[in-house]
């Protein structure tokens, strides 16, 4: 005698109170955290910059009986920045908006799709441009065996007996000798952090400092240690392979550097800064904003269709070389 199956009595739905989908947290970006946006309102301008030796020099002399005061000054440069505009639509025709179950939602995954592919290539050019040995006026590399400091070299700190604390402490005496800046920012590439909060000599240090979590070694802490305002770990990550293709997932970031450097909390006219992002507002208002870009929508009736399209325009500038020490090889 036939009996009812399981597929008689029950056709397969969506789960509406889950699904599978990958999204990285917006902290493991580190192109809108590190150095300070400036509105603009031009592509292009100039910027003015003073150079630094007149300003540092020992020399303030006396002035004899009647005499005149001597006499000095100090030169100028300009500096130029130039925004560049991006832009990634997603179309969605009314059929499919229309016959969508939940928890597809389409309009709102349109919106989370487009701004993951801009912070996924923001953070790719800042690497490019920032977390590159080529970029700064002083690297150092790690190494496996004997190092030497007049050599830049270092070695590296996941081996016993590396002392991360002093080492980096050095780094930043140095910058502040030569520029007057003490480096307040630490990124970190994803193995680099790793290796670092498992230093042992770090977290005999730490274990001093935070009370509230002695068996974990948290950038917080970290920081304390290191003297600096913040450490960022640069984790996201992107599919290196071609459309088509078998995915390839890697770090955006370089997993094994790091990048010491001097970034205010904000622009201004007699702070210097490592870098600074020039987001050019009068054509895309709304970028200054610590995003990585404005989501603008629309619809096209003779498709039928509703459109979305995430826009950017901007420059990532490097604006003083000598403010950024770069770290290669942190950890084996």
């Amino acid at each position: 005698m036939p009996e009812i199956g399981l597929s008689t009595v029950h056709i397969n739905r969506w789960l509406t109170n889950m699904a599978i989908r990958y999204r990285q947290e917006k902290e493991e970006f580190v192109a809108l955290q590190v150095f300070p946006q400036i509105p603009v309102d031009n592509a292009s301008d100039d910027y003015l910059v003073f150079q630094r030796d007149a300003w540092m020099r020992n020399d303030f002399p006396r002035r004899g009986m009647s005499e005149e005061p001597a006499y000095d000054a100090y030169v100028t440069e300009t500096q130029k920045f130039s925004c560049t505009e991006r832009a990634l639509q997603h179309r969605l025709d009314d059929r499919i908006t229309k016959n969508a179950d939940d928890p597809v939602q389409p309009d709102l995954r349109a919106t989370e799709f487009l701004e993951e592919r801009a912070l996924i290539g923001m953070d790719a050019e800042w690497c490019s441009k920032y977390f590159e040995a080529s970029e700064w006026k002083t690297t150092w590399e790690g190494l496996s065996g004997t190092a030497s400091e007049s050599g830049k070299t270092y070695e590296q700190f996941n081996k016993a007996g590396t002392e991360p604390i002093l080492f980096f402490g050095n780094r930043a005496d140095e910058m502040q000798e030569t520029t007057g800046r003490r480096p307040n920012v630490l990124v970190l590439g994803a193995k680099a952090y790793t290796g670092l909060r498992n230093n042992k000599e770090l977290v005999e240090r730490i274990k001093y400092i935070s009370q509230q979590e002695p068996a974990l070694v948290g950038k917080r802490a970290m920081a304390a240690a290191f003297e600096v305002d913040k450490i960022l770990v640069a984790r996201a990550v992107y599919n290196a392979a071609q459309e088509g293709a078998g995915e390839t997932m890697k770090f955006i970031a370089d997993p094994k550097s790091a990048l010491l450097c001097y970034a205010p909390s904000g622009p201004s006219i007699d702070t210097p800064s490592a870098g600074y992002t020039f987001a050019w507002t009068n054509l895309v208002p709304g970028i200054d904003g610590a995003t990585a870009g404005v989501l603008y929508s629309g619809r096209l009736e003779s498709a039928w269709t509703n459109w979305y399209a995430m826009r950017t325009a901007y420059d990532l500038k490097k604006t003083s070389e000598s403010l950024g020490i770069f770290f290669s090889k942190v950890v084996a």
